[in-house]
Order: structure tokens, then C-alpha cells, then sequence
């Protein structure tokens, strides 16, 4: 135990860039799950004129990519593998808006929420072991 508690004791810089990219990711799953709202919303006919249609959340998803990619540079281990899983689904799912497809990218999406999760789970769990 003594290992443990001197890792984290002079760990305190690493805690914070983790802490810091673990609410990155919260934050990510939290925008990629309103757009999963908003995307399942359109396909029930309940679309919010604000959000541009399948172009506008094509865009937003595009955003969201864009974001979750460039948060990936310098990282490695199977906390990227499944972000870089997680930014795959994205585009999948941004394809499919562009084809206005909302079934398939409502699949996408679901699909990177989860690889979103297992990502920023992963990076805890490398966090701890390392």
C-alpha cells in the first residue's frame, strides 16, 4: 500500500492532466448523447428547427469528431484504441446524417457513447495501474 499512496502523492501534476482529460471524455459522452437526443428526435418527426436538420447534426457530429480526435494525439494504449473506436462510430454515424440515414447514425452513436465509456473507463483503469 505505502507504493500506492507515494504514486499518487507525487503524482498530484498526472492526477490533474487525468482528471482533466477523464471530464474532457464526460464532457464528449455528454454532447454525443444530446446529439443521439437529437438525432432520434428527428427520425420521430420531433425535430427542434434550431438544430439544422440532418445537415446541421451532420455538422455537430462533425464537431464532436474533430474535438474527440484531436484529444487523442500523443496517446496510446487500449484507452485510445477504444477513443479511436469511439471517433470511428462518429464518422459512421456523420455519413449517415449526410445520407439522412438517422437510423443507421442513431446506430453510430450508440455505438460511440459506448466505445466513449470504455475509453474513458480504460484510461482510469491504466491510470491506476500505472
Amino acid at each position: 500500500m505505502g507504493r500506492t499512496q507515494g504514486a499518487t502523492g507525487n503524482g498530484r501534476p498526472q492526477n490533474k492532466a487525468l482528471n482533466a482529460k477523464l471530464q474532457k471524455y464526460g464532457n464528449l459522452k455528454g454532447k454525443q448523447r444530446a446529439l443521439l437526443d437529437k438525432t432520434f428526435s428527428q427520425s420521430q418527426g420531433q425535430a427542434d428547427p434550431k438544430d439544422g436538420g440532418p445537415q446541421g447534426l451532420q455538422k455537430q457530429q462533425n464537431d464532436l469528431e474533430k474535438e474527440l480526435q484531436h484529444s487523442l494525439k500523443g496517446m496510446d494504449g487500449k484507452s485510445a484504441q477504444k477513443l479511436r473506436e469511439a471517433g470511428k462510430a462518429m464518422g459512421d454515424a456523420q455519413r449517415a446524417l449526410g445520407k439522412k440515414d438517422l437510423t443507421n447514425a442513431g446506430s453510430s452513436q450508440n455505438q460511440a457513447l459506448d466505445a466513449l465509456r470504455q475509453g474513458a473507463q480504460a484510461l482510469a483503469d491504466e491510470s491506476q495501474a500505472g
